[in-house]
């Protein structure tokens, strides 16, 4: 019902939702980040990344979604490489746009720059002894460690990588994007 919460920040996240019917607001703190309809899928973030959720996500109309367990969501990835590399591509997305989004330059950027910016991105999945270049690209580390050559100790997930080559030394995720566009396009 309007209203009603499909799930809240900070908390545990067990279940995967895809909206049928409806739109939901997606908040953070006190901002609105989002508003959402049929078709998204939301709640995935916080059992991909082992995190609690990371919004509060409230029905602003008569809601109807399918509710996909947790456990159900893992044998589907297991099953399908392309719905697991879809799921992380959807998830590595939005936590980027909320990890960067806090920091500057970023928090400064107009919320759709960011988006834009973000979309254009992709996901790297490494394996442990991986090296990926980054050379022209800001990462992100979703999860695992790397180490990069400025430093000696391993860089755990969440991070951002500034590094031109990152050295994986425990599994790991990646998202990467090209340089931020100039200040005059922000």
């Amino acid at each position: 019902s309007v209203g009603e919460h499909l799930f809240r920040e900070n908390r545990p996240g067990e279940d995967l939702f895809i909206l049928v019917r409806g739109n939901v607001i997606i908040e953070s703190g006190n901002s609105v980040i989002d508003i959402l309809g049929p078709g998204t899928v939301i709640g995935e973030m916080a059992n991909l990344m082992g995190v609690p959720r990371t919004a509060t996500v409230t029905a602003e109309q008569p809601v109807t979604a399918l509710k996909m367990p947790a456990r159900n969501m893992i044998s589907l990835m297991r099953e399908s490489p392309d719905f697991e590399k879809r799921l992380w591509k959807i998830a590595s997305t939005r936590f980027v746009e909320n990890y960067l989004g806090i920091m500057e330059p970023y928090s400064k950027w107009k919320r759709n720059k960011l988006k834009k910016w973000i979309a254009g991105g992709d996901i790297a999945f490494l394996n442990d002894n991986d090296n990926i270049e980054l050379e022209d690209k800001i990462g992100v580390l979703l999860t695992g460690q790397v180490y990069v050559t400025s430093r000696n100790k391993p860089i755990n997930a969440p991070a951002i990588l500034y590094a031109p080559l990152v050295h994986v030394c425990n599994e790991a995720k990646i998202f990467f994007c090209n340089h931020p566009p100039d200040k005059e396009d922000q």
